[in-house]
């Protein structure tokens, strides 16, 4: 004997599409999280405001400017310049970034004079602001999924490092 529910749908059969629809819709959202550009949201409290930050970088890097939206969402005034990689190169080495602790953008903290290298977390800017170390600047190398303006998820412990004329120490972790 055969019930039907509302409609002529049978109880199991509507149950198994409201199942089908649930799993379609997180799959979508998932799928959505996954795909875009991820970003850390701005802690209460962890402000850049009066600070001015240039970075540089190429043109065609979408992280960099996801990096530039996250300093901006701290309250940090940002101007980002345009340059070719063989300048890039030539700004780091410039400034004093050693090599191995390059990243994909280089900022530079003008006010202050610092340089910041890569997807350097706003608690470790602050850290460098408060504390004004004798140093040329922090970095963050290369391009740790799930830092600030980089897509993925965190999968550890991020190390900023202290840069003071090629003495290379962790300054901050998080």
């Amino acid at each position: 004997m055969r019930r039907w529910f509302f409609a002529g749908y049978r109880l199991p059969g509507l149950l198994f599409l409201s199942f089908l629809t649930v799993v379609l819709v997180t799959l979508v959202f998932v799928l959505m999280l996954g795909l875009r550009p991820w970003s850390p949201g701005v802690e209460p409290g962890l402000s850049l405001s009066g600070v001015s930050v240039i970075v540089y970088t190429d043109p065609r890097c979408a992280c960099c400017h996801e990096y530039a939206g996250y300093l901006e969402g701290l309250g940090a005034m940002v101007t980002v310049r345009y340059i070719n990689i063989m300048e890039l190169e030539d700004l780091k080495r410039a400034l004093g970034v050693p090599r191995g602790m390059e990243s994909c953008h280089t900022g530079v903290i003008e006010n202050i004079g610092y340089f910041v290298e890569g997807h350097v977390p706003g608690e470790a800017i602050v850290k460098l602001i408060e504390e004004k170390p004798k140093a040329r600047g922090i970095a963050l190398p290369g391009m740790p999924p799930g830092s600030p303006g980089m897509p993925g998820v965190k999968t550890g412990v991020y190390t900023v490092y202290l840069i003071e004329d090629g003495s290379v120490a962790p300054f901050w972790q998080g």
